[in-house]
């Protein structure tokens, strides 16, 4: 399921996100695919031992489990949450 929560991150966080995203260099997404998927996947992500993604991580995962709507989802969420990823989908 996805869930899109408005005003998630305030706008000085939000701005650091996307200093560090903007300058970040992204790698092929098929790298981190299954068996399956690397001959579909089609996108570039941030490698999850990027210098930044701790701190990307802390922002986002941060304002994300303080939010009142993730809390009423919580239960569900986190017996099928996946790993922080910073993905980026061009074209």
């Amino acid at each position: 399921m996805l869930l899109r929560i408005k005003g998630l991150i305030p706008s000085d966080k939000l701005a650091i996100v996307r200093e560090i995203l903007d300058s970040a260099h992204f790698v092929d997404g098929k790298l981190s695919a299954g068996k399956e998927a690397v001959n579909v996947k089609n996108n570039e992500e941030l490698p999850q031992n990027h210098p930044e993604m701790a701190r990307l991580n802390n922002i986002v995962m941060g304002q994300l489990v303080s939010h009142p709507v993730y809390k009423s989802i919580r239960c569900t969420a986190s017996q099928n949450s996946r790993p922080f990823l910073c993905a980026l989908y061009t074209g």
